[in-house]
């Protein structure tokens, strides 16, 4: 991949902001090179003609110099729209929490597991040593591909709780409890986590969510709430994957599309459909955690819960039997 070149191009409104994988050296009248990224939102322009304005303007320029467009605006026509409680027909594939930090002990990997199986007895049936753990430790902590990796998992019917050096990551499958439920048991798993001492100072955390939407390919991108066109038409749905980033104050959300994609579940059911996975993880300070993880966690799993609404059209989220309750 080529230098990326980042070019704010509206003033009146700086959420916008263009990706190339090309390098460009003018002002970006060649933005066929490459792939083309685009993130925005258009909530930042009050007034609805100024909104049009723009688009129609970015549209011709596009279809000008670049005969190609790609623009996702998740949320940008909503607003302060109000969520659902939650969705009788849930897409969601699996919830799942990660916690990274910095280790009090170097092999505080192969501690964990044996200490949390006991500290949650009949929970989870058997104790599984995954691939990395067999690379030697001075290797894993050089690569910043294997540092943050598990080691061993734990796993029951419907969760699991997988540790490594540097992580800890909590997993629902399928039978997702609702969030209160699931909130409250990964502030259990951490209180564990927090009272071996094995955890010198949390370097970060997140929610992540993956969900599948069933739909017939060609009726799979309607479900969301962006204008995707190439050429000047409707985007081709095979083989399509999106991926960009929203910030919401002091959380990044990484939003992860793709179409046709199929899921096969444990009791040997497959679905095909819409694949949408939202990891939002905290990119602030982590100073105070422990006091304030209850505090944090519920804003991080408020913000994913935004973040994945924004991206369906009210049709997508009436299709999936939302309890328009108070939220819990």
């Amino acid at each position: 991949m080529g230098q990326e070149a980042r070019t704010r191009l509206s003033r009146h409104d700086p959420s916008w902001l263009w990706r190339f994988n090309e390098p460009h050296s003018t002002p970006p009248l060649s933005l066929c090179q490459g792939q083309i990224r685009l993130m925005g939102r258009l909530g930042s322009i009050q007034r609805q003609s100024h909104r049009h304005a723009l688009l129609l303007k970015l549209f011709r320029y596009w279809d000008k110099y670049a005969r190609c467009a790609i623009l996702a605006a998740p949320g940008g026509q909503r607003g302060a729209m109000k969520l659902p409680r939650k969705l009788r027909i849930s897409p969601l594939v699996e919830a799942i929490f990660e916690l990274r930090f910095s280790p009090a002990q170097s092999a505080a990997g192969d501690l964990l597991p044996g200490i949390l199986f006991q500290a949650f007895p009949g929970d989870y049936s058997e104790v599984e040593s995954l691939p990395v753990s067999g690379v030697p430790l001075e290797i894993r902590e050089s690569d910043p591909n294997l540092r943050y990796q598990a080691l061993h998992r734990l796993q029951g019917k419907q969760r699991s709780l997988s540790t490594g050096n540097r992580v800890i990551v909590y997993s629902s499958q399928q039978a997702y409890p609702g969030k209160t439920k699931f909130l409250q048991e990964i502030g259990t798993v951490l209180a564990k986590v927090q009272k071996t001492k094995l955890v010198s100072s949390v370097e970060r955390f997140s929610f992540r969510y993956i969900n599948l939407l069933s739909a017939e390919i060609g009726a799979q991108l309607k479900l969301l709430n962006a204008t995707l066109k190439m050429k000047g038409g409707p985007i081709s749905e095979k083989g399509f994957q999106l991926r960009f980033e929203e910030q919401d104050g002091d959380f990044l959300s990484i939003v992860k599309v793709h179409t046709n994609a199929t899921v096969a579940f444990k009791d040997g059911v497959s679905r095909t459909g819409l694949l949408l996975d939202v990891d939002t993880l905290y990119s602030g300070r982590l100073d105070e955690f422990w006091p304030e993880k209850d505090s944090l966690l519920a804003q991080g799993h408020a913000s994913l819960k935004k973040t994945f609404f924004s991206m369906l059209t009210d049709e997508a989220i009436s299709a999936c039997d939302p309890d328009e309750g108070t939220n819990d």
